[in-house]
């Protein structure tokens, strides 16, 4: 869906992730059955008989056969999010960019849990993996540029006093990478922040601040890549929050070549997916809590929903704090079916772009300014 503010043209999808299985799911459902794959194949054929009268018969043959083979998954995605567009998908991004404080009311109820819908909205990405990366290679950095000035003094030094005529001091023992010995190659999710060496604290930090920051990151957010959005409201900004699988399509680089190719700042991004569920307002969560409270206190056995219900509640209390990987109210979660960024251009776009031409006079005739070029045969 457009507004009057977008540039009209053709649309290409840069996409960053597409749950190519949920794809296939709906678009089977709408269509029986879903082509993966087109195939054209031409083959030519030539039969040479050779022989003398009836006795003799040798009859070779040779042929050649092509196929060309084009996979559909790329646009099927496209395809089914124009049948949605008719009555299944609905475009939440003008509500979503108002800041009256009835957004969460308005879309939950335009959008109840499981619904379709459509977001065009700057978004944040983040990886605790790929944060955790940045500030363990940060404390090898600066470790090691610590180290590197004190051997250069030191080199310094028994350089002087070597043409002083002084005996060499004896090199003292190398002390080796220290709590950070053992890392190579994919660091381990229960234990990010070890990853972090220790230096001097220098420019305002300490390996204890960023351990700090790690372990604060690897407890608020699962592993994985997430999109975050929220809004302009300065009041409880209403906020979408979606976790991309790993290794999905289009998905499957490292969480460092990730950030490296999209940065940290916020960008226009798309969002396609179903509502997943929607934040329990503090008021709604404190009386649900009290009741089964009640409840507990009156039973006088052990009862298995009961327990369920109770820890649920636990949690919804806790998701107010923002401290544990549940949509913060006012907030919801989204079951992403593709993420992209939209690519405006084409024919149509360079068209309504194109700037007017000055006049040219001269041997091969002239033209008006703005007066569109005649068309080429």
């Amino acid at each position: 869906m457009t507004t009057g503010s977008e540039p009209v043209g053709r649309v290409l999808r840069d996409y960053l992730y597409v749950d190519v299985d949920k794809v296939k799911s709906i678009a089977g459902q709408l269509e029986s059955g879903v082509p993966e794959e087109t195939r054209l194949t031409t083959k030519d054929a030539k039969r040479t008989t050779m022989g003398w009268r009836t006795f003799l018969s040798y009859s070779p043959e040779s042929s050649e056969e092509g196929y060309i083979q084009r996979s559909m998954l790329d646009s099927l995605f496209p395809d089914l999010e124009d049948i949605l567009d008719h009555g299944w998908l609905e475009d939440i991004s003008d509500d979503f960019q108002q800041a009256d404080g009835q957004v969460f009311n308005r879309i939950q109820s335009k959008r109840p849990e499981g619904s379709l819908f459509r977001l065009t909205a700057d978004g944040y990405l983040f990886d605790v993996r790929h944060f955790a990366g940045l500030f363990a290679n940060l404390s090898t950095a600066v470790g090691g540029y610590q180290e590197f000035e004190k051997a250069t003094k030191d080199l310094a030094e028994a350089m002087a006093a070597q043409r002083a005529g002084a005996p060499p001091k004896k090199a003292p023992p190398s002390k080796g990478a220290g709590r950070n010995s053992q890392r190579s190659g994919e660091l381990a999710m229960d234990r990010l922040e070890d990853a972090i060496e220790d230096f001097a604290p220098q420019y305002d930090l300490s390996p204890s601040f960023l351990r700090s920051m790690v372990r604060t990151a690897r407890g608020v957010f699962s592993p994985g890549l997430h999109l975050l959005m929220a809004n302009d409201a300065i009041d409880q900004p209403f906020s979408i929050t979606a976790r991309l699988q790993d290794n999905g399509r289009y998905l499957d680089a490292s969480p460092g070549v990730v950030a490296s190719r999209f940065g940290v700042k916020p960008q226009r991004w798309t969002i396609v997916g179903t509502v997943g569920h929607y934040s329990v307002a503090p008021e709604a969560s404190g009386r649900e809590n009290m009741a089964i409270t009640i409840e507990n206190e009156l039973a006088d056995d052990f009862n298995r929903l009961r327990f369920v219900r109770t820890i649920n509640s636990s949690v919804s209390e806790m998701a107010k704090s923002g401290m544990i990987d549940l949509p913060q109210h006012p907030g919801m979660a989204a079951v992403p079916i593709a993420v992209y960024r939209a690519v405006r251009g084409g024919p149509d776009l360079l068209a309504t772009q194109e700037p007017a031409r000055p006049a040219v006079s001269g041997a091969g005739g002239g033209a008006e300014a703005g007066a569109p070029p005649e068309a080429a045969p």
